[in-house]
């Protein structure tokens, strides 16, 4: 157990909305002995410098695999800027229990009271509030995936508690309830569970039986791609807090704060509506988003040091009828003074901070990380150990977790180096890569023998055992490593190749049953130019794989840049439209000939400007631990000196900003006939063309629409196109935009609409979430093509 650090009360001194705290630096803090706990909960706190008189509490709960110390460092990092500005405590539970999912499920914690997690959370929010002068009126909730789904169970049932919630891919409350044990409910994780609002608002009524008061303003993200928590449960989630909240399942408004999200206000049309719904087109399960905090800060009130209003005696609500407030009301509950909505670049965004001293600390600001590779034969070094805990917030074994080290013999597993290795990483609050479970190089001996069916056994037996001792604590898997051929874009010949073409497939589906958690990731080099072969026979494996549901959530890059394989100028390019098939993308193993500060830079800058790009590992620490040492490639050199490139990359990751348009564009498509020996030229990549003014909106009438098309960019062959829908002078309840291609474009990929229609007459409906549109309001859909761009005429028809 880690030695705990005391957790000291804050001081008040002079009368100032901002309270002097201790000298020592804020940081994340363990916390024991605070209260019934009965499902042995670790426990965590943050408490800035300098607190606010009356401070607000925000619970921030973590996804399934995930610890405090992620959370706090990666994707919630901007609360805990934010925190540093406004003055607020957070708490950081963590699940301890196998896979480390919060319990959402058992009977005990679907009552309140009633035992499990839910408890244990709550007896740490008391002890928060008892120590610290929590302002009652200002506690919040937040979560990622597991922890989204306890957002929605604690909001439902300690309703006289919470004042908001903020949920990252979650379901309704209640909804993955089991009865036979079972800590997974694959009927509610597929969206098949389907209820009337009613029935929802009921099943969160029986978690507090007898309350009559009100509910939690709850604000709910998801991606529409979501495949391990259904897209489907977004709508339910809906049902069920419009229903708590007694306001209409009408939005009072719809807007695009940002390009591919769909905000959806229900009860009201301010900052902080009763219920508030934001869509994100082409997303999976991967928010947030860099800058989709800063929303959440706005919603839920964060923003903001000043206390909340006494709190009215709430009236009784009969627990069956929905509340009298009209539709357009603002919500009931107390709260500050609305702040204005969100800009595209929001107040509270990851660089209000002071720039972070560290590079893992500055890639959290953006809620990505920045890793290294670890040899366990160095972990004695101190001088190494010093600057990569210091520096890196993930770590890959270099190669104590590739078949040789940990299956030396047939059935016999050996972890021993990498339990080092991981033990370390998670000591130091690092999270950790898996490399690699099926590679044609570093087999041992007997692997090296095997063929055809029983290699291919021997290949889903190692999967499974490694994965196995691991499940639940790695955050992603390198399961295929290298399969591509240098120069033909085709398959590499190997022995693995030769037991079938389906084996990296089997690989994949193996993986998946093994650990469903983790992240799993084709990994390989050469595939950094957009226009090589080997690059395009990557892309189309996974565009395949994607298309036939098989299991793949990343790839990737390892960016071994040299004079034979130089760093490309359409690098980004080859991010962007990986990551446009619906997969995250990593740079795995960075190292850079001579450690150019400019070209450092610019790979960072490249992986910034994706969303889906979660983050970058160099391949080793220092020069003197490289693979190419002689090439001097890393961020230190063999005396551990920090080089000038990485000041160049700390500077770019210290400033990066949310993206105006975070949405990943579209994919490029590729050439009939990829070359088939590298070309340095980035000819191919789309160079960007000025847009087309948009075709003459016709004329709404009163509950009609329009919509105007422009072109976002154009390239030889190919184009993307964007629409904007505008209600007229009713709201409307879906729309159906026509019109006909002058020439032979064509779509290739369209995202936020349906398409009906043939040749060229074309069709697009709305999707079932971005149908409703508020008087005067746009809603919008976008599609890339082949052929040459047109501004045609459009014709909408409203329902």
């Amino acid at each position: 157990m880690a030695v705990l650090t005391a957790v000291l009360m804050p001081v008040v001194a002079m009368a100032a909305l901002l309270v002097a705290q201790p000298a020592a630096a804020a940081s994340l803090t363990r916390v024991t002995g605070f209260g019934n706990n009965p499902s042995n909960l670790n426990m965590y706190i943050y408490v800035p410098d300098r607190v606010a008189s009356r401070p607000a509490l925000l619970v921030a709960v973590h996804y399934c695999t995930g610890t405090a110390s992620a959370l706090y460092s990666g994707y919630f990092r901007d609360y805990v800027t934010a925190a540093d500005q406004y003055g607020y405590i957070i708490v950081f539970p963590e699940a301890t229990r196998s896979g480390q999912c919060f319990d959402v499920y058992s009977p005990q914690a679907l009552r309140r009271g009633g035992g499990s997690d839910p408890v244990g959370i709550m007896s740490m929010v008391d002890y928060a509030r008892s120590r610290y002068n929590v302002d009652p009126g200002r506690i919040y909730v937040s979560g990622v995936s597991s922890g989204a789904m306890m957002t929605n169970v604690l909001a439902a049932e300690y309703p006289d508690v919470f004042r908001a919630g903020s949920a990252f891919m979650g379901v309704p409350a209640g909804c993955f309830a089991t009865t036979d044990g079972s800590t997974w409910n694959s009927q509610c994780a597929n969206g098949q569970v389907s209820k009337t609002a009613q029935q929802w608002g009921d099943l969160a009524r029986s978690m507090y039986s007898g309350y009559s008061g009100s509910y939690p303003r709850m604000q709910l993200w998801h991606g529409t791609t979501d495949s391990t928590l259904n897209y489907n449960n977004f709508g339910e989630e809906i049902k069920q807090w419009t229903n708590l909240n007694g306001v209409s399942q009408t939005p009072a408004a719809t807007d695009t704060p940002s390009s591919g999200w769909t905000r959806t206000r229900y009860g009201g049309n301010g900052t902080q509506p009763p219920v508030e719904g934001v869509s994100v087109s082409g997303q999976g399960h991967s928010l947030p988003l860099s800058g989709q905090i800063a929303y959440a800060i706005n919603f839920l009130g964060l923003n903001s040091t000043t206390p909340s209003s006494p709190s009215p005696t709430p009236s009784p609500t009969p627990p069956n009828s929905p509340s009298p407030t009209p539709p357009d009301s603002p919500s009931p509950s107390p709260s500050p003074s609305p702040s204005p909505s969100p800009s595209p670049s929001p107040s509270v965004s990851p660089s209000a901070g002071p720039p972070a001293s560290t590079l893992g600390a500055a890639a959290a600001r953006s809620g990505r990380y920045f890793g290294t590779a670890i040899a366990s034969g160095k972990l004695g070094d101190s001088q190494y150990t010093t600057i990569a805990n210091r520096e890196f917030n993930m770590v890959t074994a270099e190669n104590e977790m590739k078949i040789d080290a940990t299956e030396p013999n047939r059935g016999q597993f050996n972890f021993t180096n990498a339990d080092r290795i991981y033990n370390w990483a998670v000591q130091n609050g690092k999270q950790v890569r898996g490399h690699t479970l099926a590679w044609h190089q570093q087999q041992p001996g007997w692997m090296q023998s095997l063929s055809g069916s029983s290699l291919r056994q021997a290949m889903i037996d190692h999967i499974n055992g490694v994965m196995s001792h691991y499940k639940g604590k790695i955050y992603a898997w390198d399961v295929v490593n290298e399969a591509y051929d240098d120069s033909s874009g085709g398959r590499r010949d190997s022995n693995l190749q030769r037991t079938g073409n389906d084996w990296i497939e089997v690989a994949f589906r193996t993986a998946r049953a093994a650990d469903p958690a983790a992240k799993l990731c084709y990994n390989d080099y050469n595939t950094d130019n957009w226009t090589w072969a080997k690059t395009q026979g990557v892309y189309n494996m996974v565009k395949d794989f994607k298309q036939r549901g098989v299991p793949i959530d990343c790839v990737g890059f390892q960016s071994h840049f040299n004079s034979g394989s130089p760093y490309p100028g359409n690098y980004r390019t080859t991010l962007q439209n990986f990551a446009a098939l619906g997969v995250d993308v990593q740079i795995t193993e960075l190292d850079i000939q001579g450690a150019s500060a400019q070209t450092y830079a610019n790979v960072v800058n490249d992986c910034l400007a994706v969303p889906r790009c979660n983050g970058i590992t160099t391949w080793g620490v220092r020069d003197s631990d490289s693979w190419r040492s002689g090439d001097t490639p890393l961020l230190f050199d063999g005396n551990g000196n920090k080089k000038a490139a990485y000041t160049s990359v700390l500077n770019a990751l210290n400033a990066a900003v949310p993206s105006e348009s975070p949405s990943p564009t579209p994919p490029v498509s590729p050439s009939a006939t990829p070359s088939d020996s590298p070309s340095p030229s980035p000819s191919d990549s789309p160079s960007p063309t000025p847009p087309v003014s948009p075709s003459q909106s016709p004329t709404a009438e009163p509950g009609g629409c329009g919509a105007t098309i422009r072109t976002v960019n154009s390239w030889p062959g190919g184009f993307q196109s964007e629409v904007t829908v505008r209600a007229g002078g009713s709201a409307i309840r879906g729309w159906t935009v026509s019109w006909n291609w002058s020439g032979s474009p064509s779509i290739t990929q369209l995202w936020n609409g349906v398409r009906s229609g043939s040749g060229s007459a074309v069709t697009v409906r709305n999707e079932s979430y971005n149908g409703t549109v508020a008087s005067g309001g746009t809603t919008t859909f976008g599609f890339t093509g082949s052929g040459s761009a047109e501004t045609p005429s459009l014709t909408c028809d409203a329902s």
